[in-house]
């Protein structure tokens, strides 16, 4: 019954105290650094968002808290806008709106502590959404602005600015490749013109906004991963120059500028059009749905059996419980066992997954679940 005297049993804290420190120094601390001294040369012009779970949250502050100052300086400057989401990074907005509100209520209590903030823009996680996410989000006022993937407008790309089908949000739309091009494809080698340069990726930026007439207000939303910077881009790669140069590129244009998501709150909403997102869209894999968390016998069981011990821990009234099954919530638990068939999907899931096999992941999950399990009988 040892398990069952620390929280901590559970999860492997040396691994994941080893996998922070070492993306904090290949990533957020010099790449927090870099957007300081963006904002210290070009001042408030120079904007960007952040997305940060609460779970994030809480590792830095125990185990890299420089990087957590880093994030609360940049926030205080004015240039970064935070953004909500569910605090657990889970799916819950899939399968229960009760739990799916309670973890982004507890997100945005955390950014108020934390810094200070009440986020206007939503992120769902991995970019989630159909139409069921703008009605969950009618109870929270603060919400106005909602990120989602370009397919979901059933369009390669969506340059402009939309309504859900309820008229309560504005939708922006990620350029899934523009974003992917610096995400996954800018030091790719297989290619020859696999070195892409700011003067480019500035051009097609240009480009953008040239395809619209001038009153549909065109914006490229560029997302990705913060571990890009350093982590999955490497330093010598020339990523962190990259934006240095497209940043300055973009200050001296007459065509472009940085914004905000919520800075989309300030167009004319008579010019948008509604669309309805009936079946859930995802920015993962090339499904671009929820298949990178629930397309396998092992995935699909892993999530039935985590809803089943949510639901005890909810009707025993066990908070400590319900904490631990929220942690097991998370989305890369389940994006871990994933199989690995060897096409293009399956090599970003190994990548990622710090187990040798989806069965290792799934069989340690279930072995989470069932300790917990035995905690409520």
């Amino acid at each position: 019954m040892h398990l069952f005297d620390r929280c901590t049993e559970l999860f492997d804290n040396g691994m994941n105290r080893e996998v922070v420190e070492k993306v904090s120094r290949s990533c957020y601390l010099p790449a927090s650094d870099m957007l300081s001294s963006l904002v210290e040369r070009y001042g408030a012009d120079f904007k960007c968002a952040f997305s940060i779970t609460g779970t994030v949250v809480e590792q830095l502050k125990i185990w890299t808290p420089d990087v957590l100052e880093r994030l609360r300086r940049l926030t205080a400057t004015g240039s970064v806008e935070l953004l909500g989401e569910t605090y657990y990074h889970s799916l819950f907005s899939h399968f229960d709106r009760e739990e799916f509100v309670d973890q982004v209520g507890q997100h945005s209590a955390m950014m108020k502590r934390e810094f200070s903030v009440l986020p206007r823009v939503f992120r769902n996680t991995e970019l989630i959404y159909d139409d069921r996410i703008s009605d969950y989000l009618s109870s929270f006022d603060q919400f106005r602005v909602l990120l989602c993937e370009d397919t979901a407008a059933d369009q390669t790309a969506e340059h402009t600015t939309r309504k859900s089908y309820n008229d309560l949000h504005l939708l922006l739309f990620r350029d899934h490749v523009l974003s992917d091009d610096i995400a996954f494809r800018f030091s790719n080698h297989e290619k020859p013109d696999h070195h892409l340069t700011a003067k480019t990726y500035a051009s097609r930026l240009r480009e953008c906004g040239e395809m619209l007439d001038d009153g549909c207000n065109p914006h490229a939303l560029l997302y990705m991963d913060y571990e890009t910077l350093g982590e999955h881009q490497r330093e010598s790669s020339g990523i962190f120059t990259f934006f240095q140069d497209l940043t300055e590129i973009i200050f001296n244009s007459t065509q472009m500028r940085f914004s905000w998501p919520s800075d989309s709150l300030s167009q004319p909403r008579e010019q948008m059009s509604r669309v309805s997102v009936q079946r859930p869209v995802s920015w993962a894999d090339s499904g671009k749905n929820l298949s990178a968390w629930l397309s396998s016998d092992l995935q699909k069981n892993a999530m039935n059996t985590m809803l089943e011990v949510l639901a005890r821990a909810r009707r025993r009234g066990d908070e400590q419980i319900l904490e631990r099954v929220r942690r097991l919530s998370s989305s890369d638990h389940f994006y871990y066992m994933y199989p690995w068939k060897g096409d293009a999907d399956a090599e970003v899931h190994r990548y990622f997954s710090p187990y040798v096999s989806p069965e290792e992941a799934y069989m340690r999950y279930m072995a989470a679940l069932a300790a917990l399990e035995l905690k409520l009988s």
